[in-house]
């Protein structure tokens, strides 16, 4: 598995993670939850070997992730950051065959597994776009596919920060859906979202941070406790059930007295 151990992190005078203990099991889709500064992107960092803890460490199947080297550890990792800088005029499918960059010559994709990617993404008739004047959610969708071609049979782990930004109530359902295909296919699964309905219409395993701290972690029915959720998130949270899904609104304030 892929595994924090007690991880403290402390940058310019903040602390970022403090006391973290997680595992990413294989054949599972994992969710993290929490408001912005949790520190939930500061855990998928260190689990991708990305940002070294002051205390503690990360194993990727029983190895410290630093021990391995990067090339060594795209074979079993793949890895969507939260922040994608692309300013060049790369045509979509330029940008979606990068995924192949690291991978070992000897897996490099073949021409239909970058078609079969930007289908899923739909991003096929985007292929000939100059990047740069895509969307933000075409955008995103255009890193998914490439994180797709990254994806091969040997890798263990896919690791996504916020996967679901900008893009649109159709594309959201359609990525999470490809998402929980490759954890029931052997994959683990661990992405950052903020959609409480999505996390627990998907999730097999939900951890709820706030402020660098693991607040719980657990199946969804045990942490998408309207209580809990409203704690952390500090606005009331109710959850009702239709269509046989969990649905989650925030219940906004009354208006102030004039």
């Amino acid at each position: 598995m892929l595994k924090a151990e007690s991880l403290a992190i402390n940058r310019y005078g903040y602390v970022l993670l403090d006391d973290v203990n997680l595992e990413i099991k294989k054949h599972s889709l994992h969710v993290i939850l929490g408001p912005n500064g949790a520190g939930k992107s500061s855990v998928l960092k260190a689990l991708s070997g990305l940002l070294k803890a002051d205390v503690g460490k990360v194993l990727l199947d029983g190895l410290d992730i630093h021990d391995i080297s990067i090339s060594e550890r795209s074979l079993s990792l793949s890895v969507l950051l939260q922040e994608q800088v692309l300013d060049f005029p790369f045509q979509v499918q330029e940008v979606v065959s990068m995924g192949a960059y690291l991978v070992s010559k000897t897996m490099l994709p073949v021409a239909s597994t970058i078609i079969d990617a930007m289908e899923a993404m739909d991003v096929m008739h985007l292929a000939e776009r100059d990047y740069t004047t895509l969307s933000g959610g075409e955008k995103q969708r255009t890193h998914l596919a490439r994180l797709l071609v990254q994806v091969t049979h040997n890798t263990s782990y896919v690791l996504l920060d916020e996967p679901l930004k900008a893009i649109d109530l159709k594309h959201q359902i359609a990525a999470m859906q490809l998402l929980r295909k490759m954890a029931d296919e052997g994959k683990g699964v661990l992405l950052i979202v903020h959609d409480l309905s999505l996390a627990a219409q998907f999730a097999d395993t939900i951890t709820l941070m706030d402020k660098g701290h693991i607040v719980q972690t657990g199946t969804p029915k045990e942490v998408l406790q309207p209580a809990i959720l409203s704690s952390v998130f500090q606005t009331q949270i109710n959850k009702t059930e239709a269509l046989g899904q969990t649905l989650f609104f925030a219940q906004p304030s009354a208006p102030p007295e004039r």
